[in-house]
């Protein structure tokens, strides 16, 4: 019997740029740990393996993944996701059963379609967001605020179609062509406060994009949620129902021109545009207005989340692995 553990550990986050890697740290340990001690108890004569995620897959060329296919004798894998999005692909994923010899495959964190499966980033620093001076909307300086960082391919292909939008405020990390200034933005925060409680309308910037990559949830999408704004997603357009699903409330009944949840994000960008272009050209009274209509269900999304929060990670604790 033994327990194996591949991918890199959770201490590489103490050397992040984030301003608070202690955090993720600690929380990714905190998983790691429940993992193993409910693997030793529940499977005490197999051979386990379990995967961090973090950095783990053949594009990473680091050897974790061919030290862990050397391994013939499998029994069991738990494949972990927790801070980063799944490393894997389905096929990948697949291929490396094969090459451990078809193990029971136990799949936690952010993935589909698991009975393991809870939102990670629901528990890292969202307390911190809760301490912030968040202001429901009286005047509008900016319609519209769509915050990068990374300059990811989903993120430069709006921003390009978006950047001479003069109603809103765009950011994005440094690209050769220097598209607009450096975010500067950090996770644990909402940014400059004046300029969070005087816009309208959040465009997310998630970290995945393809409608068929597992739903990754960051703390991007839950800004909103506790920061009272409406807000649309540049990202997996299957997140809006597993929001719905998990009991908030969204806002794309106010933009029925605009198919923002097609599943396979078939023009993604040109819908949001047609978002942007509607409120840039409405004036701020009528925005104003339907801010007021929307109050109730953001103010709603702000308490849910609290609730939203003990229940994710109540999932972490109480993980029951079926034989």
């Amino acid at each position: 019997m033994y327990i194996k553990v591949y991918g890199k550990t959770f201490d590489y986050l103490l050397n992040d740029a984030e301003p608070f890697p202690a955090r993720f740290a600690a929380y990714g340990k905190y998983i790691l740990n429940t993992v193993k001690e409910k693997v030793s108890k529940q499977f005490p004569d197999s051979n386990n393996i379990i995967i961090t995620g973090i950095w783990f897959g053949k594009q990473y060329n680091n050897g974790e993944y061919e030290q862990l296919i050397r391994n013939k004798h499998v029994d069991n894998i738990f494949y972990i996701s927790a801070i980063d999005p799944v490393s894997l692909t389905d096929n990948e994923i697949n291929e490396m059963l094969v090459e451990t010899n078809s193990p029971a495959l136990y799949k936690i964190g952010n993935f589909d379609n698991s009975n393991y499966s809870f939102s990670t980033h629901a528990n890292t620093y969202i307390d911190l967001l809760y301490k912030s001076n968040i202001q429901q909307l009286t005047s509008i300086k900016h319609k519209f605020i769509n915050y990068n960082n990374k300059p990811t391919e989903h993120r430069v292909r709006l921003v390009e179609l978006i950047k001479n939008y003069k109603c809103g405020l765009i950011t994005l990390g440094k690209t050769d062509d220097d598209i607009v200034t450096q975010a500067g933005l950090v996770s644990a925060s909402f940014g400059d406060l004046d300029t969070w409680n005087t816009h309208f309308l959040n465009v997310v910037s998630e970290t995945t994009y393809e409608w068929h990559e597992n739903i990754f949830v960051s703390e991007k999408t839950y800004k909103p949620l506790i920061g009272l704004r409406p807000f649309i997603i540049n990202g997996n357009t299957r997140i809006y129902k597993y929001l719905r699903n998990n009991g908030f409330k969204t806002f794309n009944n106010y933009f029925p021109f605009a198919e923002l949840e097609n599943i396979m994000n078939k023009n993604l960008h040109e819908n949001i545009i047609k978002v942007l272009t509607f409120i840039c050209a409405t004036d701020n009274k009528e925005l104003l207005n339907m801010y007021t209509d929307m109050l109730p269900d953001l103010l709603y999304n702000r308490e849910r989340f609290k609730e939203f929060k003990i229940q994710e990670m109540n999932k972490i604790k109480n993980l029951t692995f079926k034989e």
